[in-house]
Formats: structure tokens, C-alpha cells, sequence
């Protein structure tokens, strides 16, 4: 689906029979206390186009395949992010009606029976996006967002109020991402400000600035935790200033706190502006990992109509580049060389002259049958 108003069947996309009348600006798919699965859908809209009519709505609705509808009444004001958590609870951010022509931040739970509130938010504040985090102690609901509790921008509902989450930290932040590393699960956040992303492991808060190989700072408009063949990362998509006045689009990963830059500047072609001056350019990040793309899919979405020299109307796919198995050379064919490597190294252990470093396919520090197997069985097997 895409922006809760269309979705791709087999190669094309069309136009869901019934729609919001503005994008989504977030979507989850869910169900709960039922059990077919829900497309959930906020944003600034506030009515659903259907073929008999419009129905209102305040920027919070579900889709079940057929038709929109309101969960919950909704309330009065837009949803800004959602987020799935335990028994498949779905939480809302929003933007609520206030006293004197104002609007004030809130959270909801809907768990398929009552939309519900989670109170306790200061009024001057904003949020900006949800994310359900485990860091060891059990999994809880952290709101990320502008001066929710006094100075506090990034708070956690312990099941009967909001807490702080890291003390004395007032940077404004905006969307969350929580990336599988070696070490457990770990959530990543971008900020309004320098120095754009932001990491938190549950106890430690890190900053990271980004920028180019010559220092030159990049503005974050979108993350995503992706597994390109490497092991999980953080994806990273916004612009960077090349010029003054002059930024150029990007987008990159994230290892450690090194920049790797995948596409960027004039890779892309713009509706509007330019490749150096681009308008509403490279903005969002969705990663597919359930085979929906076959392999592992990054895609990425903006106001861009084409990338690397591929027509690609506001929405491209990168796709994960896995090693070939049994590749012991590196040339993206199983064949002779490699069985001959696999052979040449055979009980010697992985370290063995001619080997090479991959010759230990299984990662047991001994180049034995299993590694011969992995060979044999996918000889003449190569990278398309």
C-alpha cells in the first residue's frame, strides 16, 4: 500500500475503491481483537472518498480490504505516527483539539473494542512518531516528538503514565527505528537538529553526526533498519549541503558511525527544481524483509521521477545483494575455482595458504565436507 490511498497488485498500481482525501502519513498493519489484518492508516485527512459518498474522519482509520472505517469514533484533531504493540494493540499520535483554537498532543491505544487515551502529555508539545522497544527489560511504548514531558523529548509510558526516557536531552526528534545489531536491539532516532541521528541501546544515548566524506552536513528526512547481505543497519535517506543554498539528495548507510553513500545528487531526476536544488526530494524509507519483493527490499520514496537512469514515479526499490553460496573466489560464479580452493584447503583449517578468508564457508574455523557441500551443491550457480 502506498500512502493509503493505492496498492500494487502484481506489477501495477491502482486506486484502493475507497481513500483518504490527503496521503497517510504513516501506516501499520494490524489486528486487533480480530483476526484478519487491518491496514491502519494517520494523517491530516478528514473524510474517505468512497464510490457512495464521503464519510468524515480525523486522521486516524483502518482499511479492511474493502472499505475505510472510523475505529473507535476517532477523535477530533489528525494523527501524525502509529505503532503496533503487545496482544497487536494499535497506538495512535495525534494532534488534538484544544481549548482557545489550540491543539495539543496525545496518544491513544486502540485494542479492537475502545480508543482509549494514554494522558498525561504537556500541552506545548508535539509527537512526531511511536515505536515499541524492548531493550532487555520488556517492551514499552516510547513517544518521540517536541517538549512532551517539560523538556523531554522522548518519553516512555510505564503502563500508568509517561516517564522521561534520558534526562536533560531537549533535541526535537522524529522518526524511530529499531535495528537488530550484535550486541541486542538497539533504537535509532533523527532529530530536527545537527546532529541528525541519535542512538539509544535502552541506557546509553549517543549522537551521530552526519555528513559527507569532505564534512559537508546531511539533513535526515527518513530512516529504516534494512539487511542488505551485511547484517542489519540503519538506512538513511535526506540531503546534504554541497553549495550555498545548494543541497543534494541522498541516500546512505549507516555503519557504526560511518557513512556509506548508496545513491545520491544527480542519480536522481525531479518534478520540481533541480538535481541540486531539488523541492520535496528524497523522503521516506520502507524496508520489505517478508518476501512481498521476493529478496529483502528497501524502497525508497519522494518527489522524484527517476533514479539511476531507471523511470521510477516517486517511489523506487533497492534491492539486498546477499553473497552467492559456495563463491569462494568472489566472482559471483560457483565453479572449478572455488571447488579447487575448497580442495587446496581441505582439513587444513581456514587459515591454510590459497584458501582464502571465505574458503571456511560455515564459519567452524575448518574447511571440511560441509564447505564442499555448500560448493557441489551450488555449482555453476551464479549472480544475475
Amino acid at each position: 500500500y502506498m500512502n493509503g490511498r493505492m496498492r500494487l497488485i502484481g506489477e501495477d498500481w491502482v486506486s484502493l475503491p475507497s481513500r483518504p482525501d490527503a496521503p497517510a502519513r504513516d501506516m501499520v498493519v494490524a489486528s486487533p481483537g480480530v483476526e484478519q489484518p487491518l491496514l491502519f492508516a494517520a494523517g491530516d485527512f478528514d473524510r474517505i472518498f468512497t464510490p457512495s459518498g464521503q464519510v468524515p474522519v480525523n486522521g486516524f482509520a483502518a482499511f479492511d480490504g474493502e472499505a475505510w472505517f472510523v475505529p473507535g469514533g476517532g477523535f477530533i484533531g489528525y494523527a501524525t505516527s502509529l505503532a503496533v504493540g503487545a496482544d497487536e494493540v494499535v497506538y495512535v499520535g495525534a494532534m488534538v483539539e484544544a481549548p482557545v483554537d489550540e491543539e495539543r498532543p496525545a496518544v491513544f491505544a486502540w485494542d479492537g473494542a475502545a480508543l482509549t487515551e494514554l494522558p498525561g502529555l504537556d500541552a506545548s508539545g508535539s509527537v512526531d512518531d511511536l515505536v515499541v522497544y524492548d531493550s532487555g527489560g520488556g517492551a514499552a511504548l516510547y513517544a518521540i516528538g517536541r517538549d512532551l514531558l517539560g523538556a523531554s523529548d522522548f518519553v516512555r509510558w510505564n503502563g500508568a503514565s509517561w516517564e522521561s526516557a534520558i534526562a536533560g536531552q531537549t533535541s526535537p526528534r522524529r522518526n524511530g527505528a529499531i535495528v537488530a545489531e550484535e550486541k541486542g536491539d538497539v533504537l535509532y532516532m533523527s532529530s530536527a537538529f545537527s546532529p541528525w541521528i541519535i542512538r539509544f541501546d535502552g541506557a546509553l544515548y549517543e549522537s551521530i553526526p552526519i555528513r559527507t566524506a569532505v564534512g559537508e552536513y546531511c539533513r535526515v528526512k527518513g530512516i529504516a533498519a534494512f539487511d542488505d547481505g551485511s547484517g542489519e543497519r540503519l538506512f538513511i535517506c535526506g540531503d546534504c549541503d554541497t553549495d550555498f543554498h545548494v543541497r543534494t539528495p541522498f541516500v546512505a548507510r549507516l555503519d557504526g558511525t560511518s557513512l556509506s553513500f548508496l545513491t545520491s545528487g544527480a542519480d536522481f531526476d525531479f518534478y520540481y527544481g533541480s538535481d541540486v536544488n531539488p523541492i520535496d526530494n528524497v523522503e521516506t524509507l520502507f524496508a520489505f524483509t517478508n518476501g512481498e519483493f521476493g529478496a529483502p527490499t528497501l524502497l525508497v520514496g519522494g518527489d522524484f521521477s527517476a533514479v539511476g537512469g531507471l523511470a521510477a514515479n516517486a517511489i523506487a526499490a533497492w534491492r539486498a545483494a546477499y553473497p552467492l553460496p559456495g563463491d569462494v573466489d568472489g566472482d559471483n560464479v560457483v565453479g572449478m575455482s572455488d571447488l579447487m580452493r575448497i580442495l587446496d584447503a581441505f582439513n587444513a583449517g581456514s587459515g591454510a595458504p590459497g584458501s582464502g578468508p571465505d574458503a571456511d564457508l560455515d564459519n567452524d574455523l575448518d574447511v571440511d565436507f560441509a564447505d564442499l557441500n555448500v560448493v557441489v551443491s551450488a555449482f555453476h550457480s551464479s549472480c544475475d
